[in-house]
């Protein structure tokens, strides 16, 4: 799949996916495969949608099948202000974890998010979403993480967490 989309970017030919989207569904999309960028452990391309008539990114390994079309496009830039829109729906984040995460903490953090207290914990200050993704991510930690701030973030995670437990006592 990877060496088709590479193929694909680089010829400019347009690709039908199958794709399974955030809530789950399948569905197909036509797209102009723009650039593949890698990011937390995952490839994504970034694309313009057809159906969608706007710019996507798509992840890959949420892509079921993926055909090379004959259809060519003319290549286009995927636009920069996806970050600024994305931060305007974030929150600034206060994370402590413990000096044996290190190599989680650099693979997943940017640099100047990332500082360490005088104990040698890691202090983490970054704006993300606060949604269920961020709140999966937060639990993938386990017992590594202690939320700092927002604090009604702390509650939402710690209600998650009970819920877990009781669903799974033995």
């Amino acid at each position: 799949m990877f060496q088709k989309v590479k193929e694909a970017i680089i010829s400019h030919k347009m690709l039908c996916i199958v794709y399974v989207n955030t809530r789950g569904e399948v569905i197909e999309r036509v797209i102009c495969p723009l650039k593949m960028v890698y990011k937390a452990k995952s490839w994504y391309i970034k694309a313009f949608c057809m159906n969608k008539s706007d710019f996507r990114i798509f992840k890959l390994t949420r892509i079921i099948q993926v055909r090379i079309m004959e259809k060519f496009f003319n290549p286009m830039e995927f636009p920069q202000e996806e970050k600024k829109e994305i931060k305007a729906n974030c929150e600034n984040i206060i994370l402590r974890f413990p000096q044996e995460m290190a190599y989680r903490i650099y693979d997943e953090f940017e640099v100047d998010e990332i500082n360490q207290d005088d104990n040698g914990d890691f202090i983490i200050s970054a704006t993300m979403p606060i949604d269920e993704w961020l709140i999966g991510y937060l639990l993938s930690f386990g017992s590594k993480v202690c939320i700092i701030e927002p604090k009604y973030l702390k509650k939402i995670v710690y209600n998650e967490a009970k819920k877990i437990c009781e669903q799974n006592k033995p």
